[in-house]
């Protein structure tokens, strides 16, 4: 019934639940407010106060374990450097001298040099920029993507390459090591593609200036989110997550899956953006942190194709009465309500 037609590996339900065993209903969770008001803010002051605890100690596997139940937004800034193995610094909105004057020269490299995929990320990011959230903050989201793109760090520590590089056949007017003859342009080896920027755009609500928010896009799209744009049969990359999506609609809902097919929708082309760009459209900004939290906390993108058949679930009985892919994007074009995590946990532990 599905798009993806391949024989690709996804796990069982059975397995997905012991992955995610500690976002089980009967552990307390940040982003879930079903207590009462007094043991809530009591868990978020105890929470909080182990939150610093784990910055104290800066131990990674603790604080991926920590992260697995939500991370506060004070202590999210340093909590999500610590996961992501950037330079311990003092204060939360701050990045270290060496990162800082790093950033500086690869923006004197965007100020000195214009590329032809200037324009098309500058296009990327006044789409996102359409968005409530972040108009606020164009400026700051163009001139740290604008940055991301000169940087030859990220051809070289993603996990995947995300595209072919591309060569410069001859060497440009400048002493900059990123120009020479031969090297990728631009330097990142990133082609932009349009929803490149929505990485980008909720860490405006984590950090407040530039570096930490640059440093932090860097890092996570090296680690996690160049696997969302490679057509390759790799675990935890765009094509098998897509697989899993599907397998856990038709195992869940099968009447869905199959009405949805019958009137000539598939739910993959509602649910693949929401997959390949973190749910940044859909989801309120606090619901996507909560989101990539416990992303950062498990190191495993599956929480997105399960979040988006939990979705659908959810949904299925409006789902149900559609007649088009018109009025099925409809249903989902107010993400508003949606909230991560009793989604999560209703999907895999109270089916």
């Amino acid at each position: 019934w599905g798009v993806v037609k391949l024989q690709l590996h996804t796990e069982p339900v059975r397995k997905l639940r012991e992955t995610f065993r500690e976002l089980h209903p009967s552990k307390r969770q940040r982003g879930r407010r079903k207590l009462g008001d007094a043991q809530a803010d009591r868990f978020s002051d105890e929470w909080h106060a182990l939150g610093k605890r784990c910055l104290a100690r800066g131990h990674v596997p603790l604080a991926r374990r920590y992260a697995r139940r939500g991370v506060p937004p004070s202590l999210r800034p340093q909590i999500y450097r610590v996961l992501l193995g950037l330079p311990n610094v003092e204060h939360p909105q701050g990045c270290s001298e060496a990162e800082k004057a790093y950033y500086a020269r690869l923006k004197a490299h965007v100020d000195k040099i214009e590329l032809v995929t200037d324009e098309l990320f500058q296009m990327d990011v006044q789409h996102v920029a359409d968005n409530d959230y972040y108009f606020p903050f164009e400026e700051a989201l163009g001139n740290v993507v604008l940055a991301f793109s000169r940087d030859p760090w990220v051809l070289h520590n993603s996990a995947v390459r995300t595209h072919a590089r591309l060569a410069a056949k001859h060497k440009e007017p400048t002493d900059g090591p990123a120009w020479k003859a031969g090297s990728a342009v631009p330097p990142c080896a990133v082609q932009p593609f349009r929803g490149f920027v929505s990485y980008t755009a909720p860490l405006t609500f984590v950090y407040e200036r530039e570096e930490p928010i640059y440093y932090c896009l860097r890092a996570m799209y090296a680690k996690f989110w160049c696997k969302l744009n490679v057509m390759r049969t790799a675990e935890c990359t765009l094509l098998p997550l897509c697989k899993l999506f599907e397998q856990l609609v038709i195992e869940n809902h099968p009447k869905l899956f199959f009405y949805l097919v019958q009137i000539g929708v598939d739910p993959l082309a509602v649910a693949l953006p929401w997959i390949q760009f973190g749910f940044v459209g859909l989801l309120d900004v606090d619901q996507v942190l909560l989101l990539w939290d416990r992303i950062l906390g498990f190191e495993d993108l599956s929480l997105l194709p399960i979040l988006a058949a939990a979705i659908f679930v959810y949904r299925s009985e409006k789902l149900l009465s559609a007649t088009s892919l018109d009025d099925v994007k409809d249903m989902f074009s107010d993400g508003s309500i949606l909230q991560v995590v009793p989604l999560i946990q209703t999907f895999l532990f109270c089916g």
